[in-house]
């Protein structure tokens, strides 16, 4: 967080327990991330805070890589 506005990587768990990894710029997803079922076994990729087409989770974790986090863990 910067001057109350999310910034840089981050994890976002939601209340369904969906999470998604990506990057922020003044509050904004900006680039590649991806989103993780809750389950984690189904995965998208996401541009610009926006979900796209369905990925393999290699990709997925090929994504988190690139974004600099580990794949999230399997929701309680």
């Amino acid at each position: 967080w910067v001057a109350g506005k999310k910034e840089g990587r981050g994890t976002f768990h939601y209340y369904n327990g969906m999470v998604k990894v990506g990057r922020y710029k003044a509050d904004a997803d900006v680039g590649e991330g991806a989103r993780w079922s809750a389950d984690r076994a189904t995965a998208w990729r996401v541009s610009d805070g926006q979900p796209g087409e369905a990925i393999s989770l290699e990709e997925a974790a090929r994504v988190a890589e690139r974004v600099g986090l580990p794949v999230p863990g399997a929701s309680a």
